[in-house]
């Protein structure tokens, strides 16, 4: 069963993508490793993303939704450092084996593989005891003579940019735990204000919160564009606060993110409606699962920055600037300058320290 439940699903849809590949790839599905070759003059970057259920996503998700998420994450990596899509590898944990959602979950793969032309080359499918587990590998390359976006390489008053909606998939989360009847968690908000937000959430805006939580979409070809101007990038995918601290750390620089800025995001997306700017504002901050892109670079580059963004159809706003004093930051419209606490997902957040 499990062989041909690997040849059905996977092995044959995906065929055509693999050998479009060639020569990158010389061996894929059906040996017992993947052989791929790498262009002249490129290096092999790798990165790797679990996602499980009840963690990562509800155990009723869309199994065509979760097909194109499971690869996207991966891909936001690649996006991270500038790098070409070369292939990925799949580990598949199954408690139970349906055909049907089987089906749908390979469509979404493959759509997401066709869009990002990232063939799958291999994997493994296993049962376990219960749930559902993904594991995926993606294989991606950029030329020897790019750093790759260092987190460690911003500069003192670089500009820092960001690509998308900051925050907008983690409305589509809450929206998602309210058609559930779940609790709703966005400090500093209680769970009656945020359910008076959500009710007054434009239809427009819902539905765009919805997709950007289930079908995140990386910018590749942008970030692979802005490979003579980044100094340094990363993906948004467990709060914008807590991921660009890293960057912040790394680069033992401070990031100072602008309240008008990110007001200015969100109100293009709500239009013409009342907006709440501290419920945008608390979205932007501490939201996760956007996997989109924040990089800095020199404020001399900003109109190149804009032309890439309208050529590759990435929305893509300046929302700080790189300051001397480490840590972040957060600058009020009046002025005022404030330190921001570092709030991102962490797995283990629920398990004690152990001092054994």
């Amino acid at each position: 069963m499990e062989f041909d439940l690997i040849r059905t699903h996977f092995a044959l849809p995906f065929q055509h993508l693999a050998d479009a590949s060639h020569p990158r790839i010389i061996r894929g599905i059906g040996d017992d490793c993947a052989r791929l070759r790498p262009d002249d003059g490129q290096v092999m970057v790798i990165s790797t993303d679990l996602l499980e259920s009840g963690i990562h996503f509800f155990d009723d998700a869309s199994a065509f939704e979760l097909g194109w998420k499971s690869l996207a994450v991966n891909l936001s990596d690649l996006a991270a450092c500038g790098a070409e899509p070369l292939g990925f590898v799949l580990g598949l944990g199954l408690s139970s084996v349906c055909h049907d959602w089987l089906s749908g979950f390979s469509k979404g793969l493959l759509a997401a593989a066709q869009e990002y032309n990232c063939p799958l080359v291999g994997g493994d499918t296993t049962r376990r005891q219960s749930g559902l587990g993904i594991s995926i590998t993606v294989m991606g390359q950029h030329p020897a003579s790019h750093q790759g976006y260092d987190r460690a390489a911003a500069q003192l008053a670089d500009r820092v940019w960001v690509t998308g909606v900051p925050g907008l998939a983690r409305l589509g989360l809450l929206l998602e735990c309210q058609s559930r009847g779940l609790p709703l968690s966005l400090p500093p908000f209680s769970q009656e204000h945020l359910l008076t937000l959500l009710n007054s959430t434009p239809a427009l805006v819902r539905s765009k919160a919805l997709d950007a939580l289930h079908k995140p979409r990386p910018p590749l070809q942008f970030s692979m564009a802005l490979r003579p101007i980044v100094h340094a990038a990363l993906d948004l995918s467990d709060g914008m606060t807590g991921d660009l601290a890293h960057i912040a750390s790394a680069s033992k620089l401070g990031i100072e993110l602008e309240e008008d800025a990110l007001d200015g995001v969100w109100q293009q997306v709500w239009g013409d409606s009342k907006l709440d700017f501290a419920f945008s504002r608390a979205l932007a901050l501490s939201g996760g699962d956007d996997y989109q892109l924040a990089f800095c670079a020199q404020e001399t580059r900003s109109e190149e920055i804009q032309w890439l963004g309208s050529r590759h159809q990435v929305q893509v706003t300046p929302i700080g600037r790189v300051c001397s004093s480490e840590g972040m930051f957060f600058r009020s419209l009046n002025g005022n300058v404030r330190p921001l606490a570092i709030d991102s997902f962490d797995h283990f957040a629920f398990l004690k320290p152990s001092h054994d």
